[in-house]
């Protein structure tokens, strides 16, 4: 299975309620894709994480009539997972630090969980999250 790519994309409204559907959809297709039940369980909270960021963060309020964007990509012995908002967005000068509180903090706690977190965001567009982990052949 390393070698397939496989994508699975989910369109979610902005609303908090739906981080459990969020949450459980990338956890079975972690499991699917040959992460370990821990490896899921670490990306299920990274993803949880993630996702109440953008909900908070990128719209100011929740918002029905805005979404966030969920892709779980399967490639190269990894399992990428995107969480893209389309709402305010920052630049370099106010990006996130891991040493303020807020979103810096749940930004340490998704790279202590995952092998690999990139941010990018531009104002007025929005922010999307990268985040993998690795699968871990089977023996």
């Amino acid at each position: 299975m390393p070698n397939d790519n496989i994508v699975v994309s989910l369109k979610v409204p902005s609303l908090a309620k739906y981080g459990g559907i969020v949450r459980d959809a990338v956890y079975g297709v972690a499991l699917r894709a040959g992460l370990s039940v821990e490896d899921s369980e670490d990306l299920r909270l990274a993803i949880g994480e993630a996702f109440t960021n953008a909900i908070q963060y990128s719209y100011e309020e929740e918002r029905a009539d805005k979404h966030v964007d969920i892709i779980c990509n399967t490639a190269n012995g990894q399992l990428e997972v995107i969480i893209k908002d389309y709402g305010r967005g920052f630049t370099e000068e106010d990006k996130p630090e891991s040493n303020k509180v807020g979103i810096g903090l749940g930004i340490t706690f998704m790279q202590s969980l995952m092998d690999d977190v990139r941010i990018e965001s531009a104002l007025g567009k929005g922010t999307s999250i990268y985040m993998i982990k690795k699968i871990s052949p089977k023996l």
